[in-house]
């Protein structure tokens, strides 16, 4: 008895916590990350694979840079960096929030390039061919903010024809807008291919051919009479 007594409170505790547990993990699929472009500059900031911000310029500095993030409450100086073109920077953890990132020559402090960056939480748009072949890359998208539907690049399956995009549930046609609040699966909707029919040329060859044949009758006709 005390043995099912305690093997019921463990099945309420467990259901207690897996709400909990299913929230947490559909919080973690979204992460921090931004970009920006400036004159000569760009930046692309990703919290994923330890918050690196992967800064490129148009021509590669003849000397040693430092990378300066600047925001209302944090600034963050990294260097001396070697000069390169391409430049992976790891930072602290950024929150939501503009951040100017500023390019500096180390051994003069002038500044050669710097632009802002907004950085939010970031939703990934997914493509799925739903039976069809091939891919689509997919995207990632500030939370919030709208995407617009591209055209379907999908092959579709033997005797089928893209009809329009499915989320959820809902219909959407290519172009159009949707705006973008979780990881969201975009899946390919067929419809069966409509037969195309005889082409014209064909069909004015037929009709020709049997005005050619009523004619060759009609002349046959009048001869025996």
């Amino acid at each position: 008895m005390e043995y099912g007594r305690h093997i019921g409170f463990a099945l309420v505790l467990m259901c207690l916590i897996i709400p909990f547990i299913a929230i947490d993990e559909d919080a973690a699929s979204a992460h921090l990350g931004g970009e920006g472009h400036g004159e000569g500059i760009d930046v692309v900031y990703s919290s994923v694979n330890d918050n690196i911000a992967t800064v490129t310029l148009a021509t590669r500095p003849t000397l040693d840079v430092t990378i300066i993030v600047l925001s209302d409450d944090d600034d963050q100086s990294i260097g001396p960096i070697e000069a390169q073109q391409v430049i992976h920077v790891f930072l602290r953890p950024l929150s939501e929030g503009t951040y100017t990132f500023m390019v500096v020559i180390e051994s003069t402090g002038a500044i050669i390039a710097q632009c802002d960056v907004e950085v939010g939480y970031r939703y990934s748009v997914t493509f799925y061919s739903n039976g069809g072949s091939g891919q689509m890359t997919g995207s990632e998208v500030m939370a919030g903010s709208s995407f617009r539907l591209p055209s379907c690049t999908f092959t579709p399956p033997s005797g089928s024809q893209f009809s329009s995009w499915s989320i959820d549930g809902s219909l959407y046609q290519t172009g159009e807008m949707i705006t973008v609040t979780s990881d969201t699966f975009v899946k390919a909707v067929w419809t069966e291919k409509e037969s195309e029919g005889l082409p014209m040329m064909v069909i004015i060859g037929i009709v020709a051919l049997l005005i050619v044949l009523i004619l060759v009758v009609l002349f046959i006709v009048r001869r025996h009479h």
